[in-house]
């Protein structure tokens, strides 16, 4: 139905919208995480050049002092974001630590680990080449010797802050994510009760018309049945009365019409009494050699092969009824085919079910009201067999449908009854 597409395709539609907002706020959250550690580097970098350029000036106005150093680095680090900051002499020797250095972070820095879970760290080489200055005698600058000195520094930054974040942005993306999830479930959940409900509607819609349509039938075929039965047995003893052949050739006649008019008000019958099921279980491929033998005048006439393929399979089914179903549908096939063709049955032992393929001459009718009762391209047809092979089935827990119609195909779903 048209609504069902509009609704599934809202759905589809909805769907792929959140998708595309998830993965645009990962993205987003993403680039954020990602500024706030250029932030913490950055920040890291200007705490090493302060650190190098401090020192230098004090160097310069007072020379070298292991205290002046220490103090700055102690001003630096009041940061936060700042774990530790240490320092090591050319040989190795720690001179300053914010804190206590343990074993394992030693290491880490001895193998040059830039990154830890909660940890960043950077490191920096400062050399300071200091040059004690005085004003000389006559107004020059007189230099005393260089000594070079060597440090190297560490700078750990506290990641607790950006795991947090991290954690929490994740969490946040999780909680969206199986939120949406949760609302197209209840959203699919709530399109497969509404489905449920209007196909529930459209099959009682379908009964009530059904039932109003058999119960005419039925009348109707009572009424016609009782005149039809005399007329039937008065044409039969005038054709065995009358002498003259023109006579009996056009009572012959009458009587094929009648013998037409009779199956009419068998089908009107058939599809207004209700239908009892007598299953057990059968096997399927007989019930339609079964019916090929029922069939075989119709079939030599027009010279039609009928091939049986696939794997047969054993069914709980009323096998007078589906025996009625398969009669009906071969007629249909050896009506419509042209003569000298061939009609295909397959059989499916998986889905427990079969197919009746036949090419067709006429090509002029509705595939859409197939089924509909009363509705047929043949004169002499009465419109209702692919209705009560509908029904046969529908009463087995089944399915028919009509697969193609160039070449026609109709499928018969047996359902789940074992």
């Amino acid at each position: 139905m048209k609504i069902f597409k509009k609704v599934r395709l809202l759905i589809i539609s909805a769907i792929i919208l959140n998708l595309i907002l998830i993965v645009s706020i990962f993205n987003t959250e993403k680039r954020n995480l990602g500024h706030f550690k250029a932030h913490m580097v950055n920040y890291g970098k200007l705490i090493m050049k302060t650190l190098e350029g401090g020192n230098r000036i004090f160097m310069m106005n007072m020379g070298f002092s292991r205290h002046n150093l220490e103090l700055l680095a102690e001003e630096l680090a009041k940061n936060e974001s700042v774990k530790n900051l240490i320092i090591f002499d050319e040989q190795g020797k720690i001179i300053f630590s914010i804190k206590d250095v343990d074993n394992l972070q030693l290491k880490t820095l001895e193998n040059g680990v830039l990154e830890t879970e909660n940890e960043l760290i950077l490191r920096n080489k400062i050399i300071f080449d200091p040059a004690r200055r005085r004003f000389g005698m006559m107004g020059r600058f007189d230099e005393f010797p260089r000594e070079k000195i060597v440090f190297n520094a560490f700078l750990i930054m506290d990641l607790t802050n950006y795991n947090n974040i991290k954690r929490e942005i994740f969490l946040n993306i999780f909680f969206i994510i199986a939120t949406e999830v949760l609302l197209i479930f209840i959203a699919l959940y709530l399109f497969k009760i509404f489905k449920s409900y209007i196909n529930t509607q459209e099959k009682l819609k379908k009964i009530e018309k059904e039932a109003e349509l058999g119960k005419f039938a039925n009348v109707l075929a009572h009424e016609i049945k009782n005149p039809l039965s005399s007329m039937k047995g008065l044409v039969e003893f005038s054709a065995k009365k009358v002498g003259d052949d023109k006579i009996k050739d056009y009572l012959s006649k009458s009587l094929e019409e009648i013998e037409r008019l009779n199956k009419i008000v068998n089908d009107f019958l058939s599809f207004g009494r209700p239908v009892v099921l007598d299953k057990k279980v059968v096997d399927i491929k007989s019930i339609f050699l079964k019916a090929m033998e029922i069939l075989r005048y119709d079939i030599s006439n027009k010279n039609i092969n009928v091939e049986i393929e696939g794997e047969t399979f054993s069914q709980s089914v009323d096998s007078e009824k589906i025996l009625q179903v398969v009669i009906n549908l071969l007629l249909n096939a050896l009506t419509a085919s042209p003569a000298n063709e061939k009609i295909k049955i397959i059989l499916d032992n998986t889905k427990k079910s079969f197919k009746i393929i036949n090419k067709i001459v006429n090509k002029d009718f509705d595939e859409n009201k197939l089924f509909e009762p009363f509705y047929s391209t043949r004169a002499k047809g009465s419109g209702l067999g692919l209705s009560i092979c509908r029904k046969i089935i529908e009463l087995h827990d089944g399915e028919i449908i009509i697969e193609s119609t160039n070449p026609f195909v109709v499928s018969v779903n047996l359902g789940k009854s074992a």
